[in-house]
């Protein structure tokens, strides 16, 4: 009867054992959504884009340019690589998206990071602006702005609403009046080692 009884708790025990093997298999079919539900930290970031490869996004493509039609567009002069990212002036424009392919795939849940600033926004008259960052058709982050306002900068981590893949059109976009300067310096996803 002893013996019965030491069987039943060794199998019950084996049985409690197995089932957490199974959900342990099943967290690692999606390791980035795991170690983020653990609470883990990111070991490094890796870069999205390359700073250099900012181009303009033809208007025939551009979705933001039919709302903003009679703004002047920004040209190949107004912007370039600076602090590691990119840098948008407005001294002579008030309205440009760039676009890029990204470098990797995005799976749904990963957690893209964000740092960008604007200097102090001037304008002689009063109006607004937005800065927004798209991948595909999917607006990952967008800010209005009021100019004119004191500069401003944005360290965020978001995340990746679903997945994508490597060498999906990503958009960066400002709108703007005045002569304002923007530069989005990283834009990187997690990694986990």
């Amino acid at each position: 009867m002893l013996t019965a009884l030491k069987w039943s708790i060794v199998s019950v025990i084996l049985g409690f054992l197995a089932a957490c093997d199974e959900s342990k298999t099943s967290l690692n079919n999606n390791p980035q959504q795991n170690n983020q539900e653990l609470g883990r930290k990111p070991t490094s970031w890796q870069s999205l884009v390359n700073s250099d490869e900012w181009t303009l996004l033809e208007l025939a493509q551009d979705p933001y340019y039919e709302a903003l039609d009679s703004r002047t567009a920004c040209a190949e002069l107004d912007y370039g690589p600076e602090y590691d990212g990119i840098e948008i002036s407005t001294q002579f424009c008030d309205y440009i998206s760039l676009t890029q392919a990204t470098l990797f795939e995005i799976n749904s849940g990963d957690i893209i990071k964000l740092n960008l600033w604007h200097s102090p926004l001037l304008s002689n008259v009063p109006s607004e602006g937005l800065i927004a960052l798209q991948i595909a058709d999917q607006i990952i982050w967008s800010q209005p702005l009021v100019i004119p306002s004191p500069a401003l900068s944005w360290t965020l981590e978001l995340v990746s609403p679903r997945s994508f893949e490597a060498g999906i059109p990503m958009i960066f976009h400002v709108h703007n009046h005045g002569s304002n300067t923007y530069t989005l310096n990283e834009i990187s996803i997690a990694r986990y080692n």
